[in-house]
């Protein structure tokens, strides 16, 4: 697999604390990274088309652990972990930047939301590999 990006993560967790959902950031090293930017002309106008496709080793340089998003959701204390699950972010890149809203990701990177999660836990251990789809 050629790899060519770091990609950020952001998870979507609920902070009992705070009482609002904060953006877990992880960083991961060594993905192939694929995009493609388009639009579709729909009746009622433009829609955007834009799409990723991210292929993450399971060998890849993680800033924190992967566990299936069911245990995520289990835990207590996040902070050692993160998971792939649609809805939450992802960006090109190794970013530096803890968000405070959703909102303010949009609106200082292009971003892209995780709409499917593939595993792809066979073969030999330099196959083994995660694949995302993100719009």
């Amino acid at each position: 697999m050629f790899l060519n990006s770091d990609i950020t993560i952001y998870n979507k967790v609920y902070d009992e604390d705070k009482g609002y959902d904060i953006y877990q950031r992880t960083v991961i090293k060594g993905v192939h990274f694929e995009d493609s930017k388009g639009a579709n002309v729909i009746k009622s106008g433009l829609e955007n088309a834009d799409r990723a496709w991210v292929y993450v080793p399971f060998k890849a340089d993680m800033s924190r652990q992967y566990i299936s998003p069911i245990e995520f959701k289990k835990l207590d204390d996040k902070s050692k972990y993160f998971t792939f699950e649609k809805g939450d972010r992802l960006i090109k890149g190794n970013i530096d930047f803890e968000p405070t809203t959703e909102k303010s990701i949009d609106e200082n990177f292009d971003a892209f939301t995780i709409t499917s999660v593939d595993i792809f836990d066979f073969g030999s251990e330099k196959m083994r590999h995660f694949e995302l789809g993100a719009r």
